[in-house]
C-alpha cells in the first residue's frame, strides 16, 4: 500500500538524519555468503545497513554475519530478507538519480510495507492511517502517487445514483 510504505519510508528517513532505528539482537547470527558482486555491493552498503538498523558484519570475501534487524522487520532475520533487499536495490529504477541512502531506504520501505491483498485487523487499519497522518508528507507515496483519495458524499451520490 502506498500509504504504508509512505509510514516506513519517513521513520527509515528519520533514522538517517539521526534518530537511530530499534535494532533486534539475534540469538544465533546468520552467516550470508552471496556471489562476489552482491558480496562487493553489502561491503559497500554495510555503513548505511547499519544506520537502518540491520547489524551486518563481513565475514571473509563473500560471507556475512547478520546479528541484528531492524525490530519491526517481520520474518527477517534468517538472510533472505536481506538478500530480497540487495536484489531490489539493484532493479532499483536507473531513471531516478538518488543517492545510494536515499536508494537503499526506498527499497526497504518498498520491501517492508504491507503488499495489496494482504489482510490487516482494524486496529492495524487504524495504526496505518495515524501514522500516515503523521508524516511530513502524507498524501503522496514515495513514487508521488496519491496516498489516499478523498470522495465526497454528494459526488459519490452522483456516480452511482445519477
Amino acid at each position: 500500500f502506498p500509504s504504508h510504505e509512505r509510514v516506513i519510508y519517513e521513520r527509515l528517513n528519520a533514522a538517517r538524519e539521526g534518530k537511530p532505528m530499534p535494532v533486534q539482537r539475534l540469538l544465533f547470527p546468520v552467516s550470508i555468503t552471496l556471489p562476489p558482486a552482491d558480496a562487493a555491493l553489502m561491503q559497500e552498503l554495510i555503513p548505511e545497513l547499519r544506520v537502518l538498523g540491520y547489524l551486518v558484519e563481513a565475514n571473509g570475501q563473500e560471507a556475512f554475519l547478520l546479528q541484528g534487524t531492524p525490530s519491526d522487520l517481520k520474518g527477517g532475520s534468517d538472510g533472505a530478507e536481506i538478500e530480497n533487499l540487495l536484489e531490489s536495490y539493484k532493479h532499483f529504477n536507473p531513471s531516478l538519480t538518488c543517492s545510494r541512502r536515499e536508494k537503499l531506504i526506498r527499497s526497504m520501505a518498498a520491501r517492508q510495507c504491507v503488499k495489496a491483498g494482504s489482510y490487516l485487523s482494524s486496529e492495524e487499519m487504524r495504526r496505518i492511517v495515524n501514522e500516515l497522518a503523521a508524516c511530513q508528507q502524507p498524501t503522496l507515496s514515495v513514487s508521488g502517487l496519491p496516498t489516499y483519495v478523498n470522495w465526497r458524499a454528494d459526488r459519490l451520490d452522483a456516480m452511482f445514483f445519477r
